[in-house]
């Protein structure tokens, strides 16, 4: 079963900039995402609106040997469904936004172990509040529910899955006490905190 990720980009721009490309002590958020994903990952796609954010990642993608694939505005369910469909095969996808750059290799790893005997790993907090855009799913459970629903939203996919795992997030606790492994950048103030977090790391 191979191995593969999922990073989306299409979120709001911040200062002006594609927000994957908005950098966080001189370099890209992106490329926190993508040094997070584990060597054994055969395939990462950098999912985007279009040719103009095609060419903007591009150099990006090139470095990392990661492929651009253009979604327009479709939502998670459906370029989640789109590209599975095209692949055919059995797989295991991380999903990831492109704004997380605290995201720890270890965590992503879980994901895929969790999807050995489950069909996705989702985090869930107490009043449900779920994680899709840090999770895993197989592909062929994926695709049967989404076939089975005529919604597209994430929820009703998922609750027609069979052997869900969702995972309490203050279990995550275990790859990072304060929880910033789902800290996501969405603003300047924002990016500045996790500036200051990873500086005290490599103090």
């Amino acid at each position: 079963m191979a191995k593969l990720a999922l990073i989306l980009t299409d979120f709001k721009e911040i200062a002006g900039r594609e927000r994957g490309l908005f950098p966080i002590n001189n370099r890209p958020l992106l490329e926190y995402v993508i040094e997070s994903i584990p060597d054994e990952v055969e395939e990462i796609m950098i999912s985007v609106r279009g040719e103009k954010e095609a060419e903007a990642y591009g150099p990006l993608a090139e470095k990392f040997l990661a492929s651009i694939y253009q979604a327009g505005n479709a939502m998670i369910s459906l370029q989640l469904a789109n590209i599975m469909k095209e692949l055919q095969s059995d797989d295991t996808y991380l999903v990831l936004p492109c704004d997380a750059p605290l995201l720890k290799t270890e965590y992503n790893s879980f994901l895929f172990d969790v999807c050995r005997k489950f069909s996705a790993a989702i985090p869930r907090t107490i009043d449900d509040k779920r994680y899709y855009l840090f999770s895993a799913y197989r592909s062929n459970e994926f695709l049967n529910a989404y076939d089975k629903t005529n919604s597209k939203e994430m929820d009703d996919i998922v609750s027609k899955m069979r052997n869900v795992l969702f995972i309490n997030v203050n279990a995550l606790k275990i790859f990072d006490e304060k929880l910033n492994i789902l800290l996501r950048v969405t603003s300047i103030e924002e990016a500045r905190r996790a500036e200051r977090i990873l500086r005290s790391k490599e103090e």
